[in-house]
C-alpha cells in the first residue's frame, strides 16, 4: 500500500489562473495610473457588473427566438452592443462618470423596453421591476444624487407603463396572390384634440387615408382597440401639431405590420354573436329620477346629452336587452369586438384565451354602456369613472366569461 500526492497537471492549473486572469483584466478596464484605490475599486465593480449583465442578456435573445418574438429579442441584443461599445469607449477614454451614467440608463431601459414589448405589466410578467437595479447601481456607483434622479426615471417610466397593448395589427383578405382589404386595430383613445364643434376622424382618419394612397387596390379599415383607459399621452394635450405627428406614427405601423404580413389559406369560417348582460349603474345620479331631472331646461346640452344617454341605457337593460358580442372566426384568426369604451384589459384577456392564434378586438362597438373598467379600476377610483361610466359594478367577471364564450375559448 502506498501513497502519494500528485502535483496539479499544467491544463488543471492553468483554468482557474485564466479565469482570475480575465476578471482581473476586466476590473482594470478604465482605470488609470493616478486613480486612489476607492476610485479603482468602484470602477472595477462597475466594469465587471457591466459584463455579467451583458453576458446574461444572451439568455434572453435566445429565449424570446425560441418563443417567436423576434422584437423582444432584438431588445437585449441592443443592449449587449449598446453596453459593449461604452465598455470599449470606457477603456479607451477612462472618463467614469459618463460610463456610469450610460451603464445605469442602460440598466433602466432594458427591462421597461421588454416589457413594453410583450404588452405590458401582467403580459411581461411586470419584467421591468428588474429596472429598480438603476437606481441601486447608481447609489452604490455614483452616490445619492445620482440615485434619486435614476429613482425618478424609475418612477416616471413606472407610470408610463401602465397596461397598454403596444401592438398594431392588421387582418389582410387576399384572392390567392391579390390582396382585397386590410383592417388595422390598435389599442388608443382615437382623439388627439376635440371640443371645438368641427366633425374629424382624427389622426386615425389621416393614417387610414395615408394607408390607401400607398395601396390604392387594397381597401383599408381602422378600427379603434379597447382604450377606454389608454391615451395618446403626450400627444394628448390639445396642440394641433399632434394630429399630424400621431397619424405619421400610426401610418408607419400600419406600414409595418402590413410588411409582417404572413398568409393562411382559410377554407372556412364561422359567425357568432354572444350575449351579455350588465346592470346599469344606480347610484346617486345615476337613478331613472336624477336622470330625468338632469334632463331639464336649465342644465347645460352636454349634461342633457349625458342624461339623455344613461336614460336610454336604463331603460334598454331595465327592459332585458342584451348586448351582442359578435366574432368573426377564421380559426387562424379572430375578429372579436367588445362593447362601449371597454379598457385595455378585456382586450389583452381575449389575447391570452387563445395565445396561439391572431386575435384582434375592436371596441366601441356598443356605444350605450362608456366606459366598461374592471373592478380594480372602480375600487382604486379611477377619475375617468364619473359621468360616462353607465354599468354597474359586477360588469368584469360577466365581460370576460361572454369574451370566453364568444371565442370558444377552452
Amino acid at each position: 500500500m502506498s501513497s502519494h500526492a500528485t502535483p496539479p497537471t499544467s491544463a488543471t492549473a492553468s483554468r482557474p489562473n485564466v479565469l482570475v486572469r480575465l476578471v482581473n483584466r476586466a476590473a482594470r478596464i478604465g482605470v488609470a495610473p493616478e486613480d486612489t484605490p476607492d476610485v479603482r475599486i468602484r470602477k472595477g465593480t462597475l466594469a465587471l457588473a457591466s459584463l455579467s449583465i451583458t453576458a446574461l442578456a444572451t439568455a434572453f435573445v435566445v429565449m424570446y427566438l425560441a418563443l417567436g418574438r423576434p422584437f423582444s429579442a432584438a431588445i437585449p441584443f441592443a443592449y449587449q452592443v449598446a453596453s459593449v461599445t461604452s465598455l470599449v469607449w470606457f477603456a479607451r477614454t477612462r472618463r467614469y462618470d459618463t460610463f456610469r451614467v450610460t451603464q445605469v440608463v442602460l440598466m433602466l431601459l432594458l427591462p421597461v423596453l421588454l416589457q413594453w414589448s410583450l404588452g405590458g405589466f401582467e403580459n411581461g410578467s411586470a419584467v421591468m421591476l428588474w429596472a429598480f437595479v438603476a437606481p441601486v447601481g447608481a447609489l452604490v456607483f455614483g452616490g445619492p444624487r445620482a440615485a434619486i434622479a435614476a429613482f425618478a426615471a424609475f418612477v416616471g417610466l413606472t407610470v408610463l407603463s401602465g397596461v397598454i397593448d403596444p401592438w398594431l395589427k392588421t387582418l389582410s383578405f387576399w384572392n390567392n396572390d391579390q390582396p382585397l382589404c386590410a383592417v388595422s386595430f390598435y389599442a388608443v383613445h382615437p382623439m388627439s384634440y376635440y371640443g371645438q364643434g368641427e366633425v374629424s376622424a382624427d389622426f386615425p382618419g389621416l393614417a387610414r387615408r395615408q394607408r390607401q394612397a400607398d395601396l390604392p387596390a387594397v381597401k383599408q379599415i381602422y378600427a379603434s382597440g379597447c382604450s377606454g383607459n389608454v391615451t395618446a399621452g403626450k400627444y394628448n394635450n390639445g396642440e394641433r401639431a399632434n394630429r399630424a405627428a400621431l397619424a405619421s406614427r400610426l401610418h408607419a405601423a400600419m406600414a409595418a405590420a402590413w410588411q409582417a404580413t404572413v398568409r393562411h389559406p382559410v377554407a372556412s369560417y364561422k359567425y357568432r354573436v354572444t350575449p351579455l348582460r350588465l346592470e346599469p349603474r344606480d347610484g346617486p345620479g345615476f337613478t331613472v329620477a336624477d336622470l330625468e331631472q338632469k334632463l331639464g331646461a336649465e342644465q347645460n346640452h352636454f349634461q342633457q346629452c349625458l342624461a339623455a344617454m344613461g336614460l336610454s341605457w336604463r331603460r334598454r337593460a331595465d327592459a332585458g336587452h342584451a348586448i351582442d358580442l359578435p366574432t368573426l372566426d377564421f380559426q387562424v384568426a379572430q375578429l372579436l369586438v367588445l362593447p362601449g369604451e371597454s379598457y385595455v384589459e378585456y382586450q389583452l384577456a381575449a389575447q391570452r384565451l387563445k395565445p396561439d392564434s391572431f386575435v384582434c378586438v375592436a371596441g366601441y362597438g356598443e356605444g350605450a354602456t362608456g366606459y366598461i373598467p374592471t373592478e380594480q379600476h372602480i375600487a382604486e377610483h379611477d377619475s375617468n369613472l364619473g359621468d360616462w361610466w353607465w354599468v354597474a359594478p359586477g360588469s368584469e367577471p360577466r365581460l370576460l366569461a361572454a369574451i370566453r364564450a364568444a371565442l370558444q375559448a377552452e
